[in-house]
């Protein structure tokens, strides 16, 4: 997580693939642990409800176009 002026960007790493699956809330296939997968994108999008927040996810090919255009998770 990069805190920025008026802006945090959060990066995903693999918790979710991609921003899609983050508001789908579709976990990645290869968990062991589907509940915990489940809990933790709910966390990401409560953080994001609290302040503007850019998603980077590892695998998300829409990513640099989101930073790009300052656009936070909605």
């Amino acid at each position: 997580m990069v805190r920025g002026e008026g802006m945090t960007y959060f990066l995903a790493g693999d918790a979710t693939y991609s921003q899609a699956n983050l508001l789908a809330e579709k976990t990645d296939g290869v968990t062991n642990d589907p509940a915990t997968a489940l809990a933790t994108l709910r966390a990401i999008r409560r953080f994001a409800a609290e302040e503007p927040t850019i998603l980077l996810p590892a695998h998300d090919p829409d990513g640099p176009a989101r930073l790009a255009a300052g656009a936070p998770l909605a």
